[in-house]
C-alpha cells in the first residue's frame, strides 16, 4: 500500500510539475502576448496622434487659404471697380481731348481763312496752335482738310488721321 501511495504521489507530483511548467509556459506566453499587445497599442497611439495632428494642420492650412481666398475675392472686386473707375476716367478725358481738338482745329480754320495781311499777324498765334495740335497726338493733320472737312462724327480720312 505503501508503494501504491508513493507511486501515486510520484504521479500526482510528476502532474504537478507539468502543470506547474504548463502554467509557467502559460504564464511567459500571456507576458509576451501582453507586452505585444502593448506595442500594438503604443503604435495605434502614435498613428492616432499623428492622424491627429495632420488633421489639425490640414484645419489650419484651410482656414489659411479661407483667408487668401477672401483676400484675393476682395483684390478682385476692387480691381473691377477701379477697371470701371479707370474706363469711366479715360473716357472722360477722350472726350476732353476730342473736344479741345476741335476747337484748335476750330482756330486754325478761323486763321487760314483769314486775309494775307491779317495771317502775318496771327503768325504766332498758328504757330502756338499747330504746337498744341502736336502736343495733342494730333500730328499730321492736312490744314486744307481739317478746314474743308465739316463732318460732326470723328472723320476717317484715308490721308488724314482722326479729328
Amino acid at each position: 500500500m505503501n508503494t501504491y501511495l508513493a507511486d501515486i504521489n510520484q504521479k500526482m507530483t510528476s502532474h504537478n510539475k507539468e502543470a506547474e511548467d504548463k502554467i509557467a509556459k502559460i504564464a511567459n506566453n500571456s507576458k509576451e502576448m501582453i507586452s505585444e499587445l502593448a506595442d500594438e497599442i503604443r503604435k495605434q497611439k502614435e498613428i492616432q496622434q499623428e492622424y491627429l495632428k495632420e488633421n489639425e494642420d490640414m484645419k489650419v492650412s484651410e482656414q489659411k487659404n479661407d483667408v487668401q481666398l477672401r483676400k484675393l475675392s476682395s483684390a478682385i472686386q476692387l480691381l473691377q471697380i477701379s477697371h470701371s473707375e479707370l474706363h469711366g476716367t479715360l473716357a472722360a478725358q477722350l472726350l476732353a481731348h476730342s473736344s479741345r481738338v476741335k476747337i484748335l482745329q476750330n482756330k486754325v480754320c478761323t486763321i487760314a481763312t483769314m486775309r494775307s495781311n491779317e495771317r502775318r499777324r496771327h503768325n504766332e498765334e498758328i504757330k502756338k496752335l499747330l504746337g498744341k495740335l502736336e502736343d495733342e497726338k494730333e500730328s499730321n493733320l492736312s490744314l486744307i482738310h481739317i478746314c474743308r472737312c465739316r463732318r460732326y462724327a470723328v472723320c476717317r480720312s484715308r490721308w488724314s488721321p482722326y479729328h
